[in-house]
């Protein structure tokens, strides 16, 4: 491919190839991403984290998917701006799509001022530390000073009948048998042994017949 290259008449052919080399270079740039980088839908993934701390994303994991990161960033705006409320909460949380529900003090009679969340997992959604302690750290940077976090409800919805309630106890008896060994022993000046036998026979004797 030619390149226009503004060179004058007398340049050599090493300037005019190392122009062309440079004019190929720019023009394999990607410009455009300068205007997308500053939308969530279509920054780059290797830029996303920029994009984040622009948007000041309060939490934030590399090991989310492309999507929950686009949603974290759109969503930062909208828990920025009711930050301290009971609606700020729940959006951080679904943006991270945790799954959780904000139920303040008054709608389960607890505590005045405090809240807690409530997860329903599926029959084989997994629940991890990981997830506990990012949900916590969401709760609390988000609620307002006064609020409180009174506990976190983890529910399993299952479709099986039941309750199912079993148990398993193990027991165990270890015996020693050993002859007894006597803790002290004394000896007198005199010891004296003593024996007694009694033996007793009973014959009785009849005529033949």
């Amino acid at each position: 491919m030619t390149y226009n290259v503004p060179l004058p008449g007398n340049a050599s052919v090493l300037e005019l190839a190392l122009a062309s080399i440079d004019a190929w270079r720019i023009g394999s740039l990607d410009v455009d991403v300068i205007r997308r980088i500053h939308r969530p839908d279509d920054c780059p993934p290797a830029f996303l984290p920029l994009l984040a701390w622009e948007y000041s994303v309060d939490e934030w994991d590399p090991a989310w998917t492309v999507a929950v990161k686009r949603n974290a960033i759109k969503q930062s705006l909208a828990v920025h701006r009711h930050k301290g409320t009971a609606y700020a909460v729940e959006t951080a949380i679904q943006a991270l799509d945790l799954g959780a529900v904000v139920e303040e003090w008054f709608e389960y009679g607890g505590t005045a001022y405090r809240f807690r969340l409530t997860i329903d997992l599926g029959q084989t959604e997994e629940w991890t530390g990981k997830r506990a302690n990012s949900l916590a750290r969401v709760g609390l940077r988000t609620k307002n000073v006064r609020s409180r976090l009174e506990t976190i409800r983890v529910r399993r919805l299952t479709k099986n009948q039941g309750p199912f309630i079993g148990g398993f106890m193990r027991s165990s008896t270890a015996v020693r048998i050993a002859p007894i060994v006597p803790r002290e022993m004394r000896a007198r000046p005199y010891v004296y042994v003593a024996a007694f036998v009694h033996s007793k026979q009973a014959i009785r004797l009849q005529p033949s017949e």
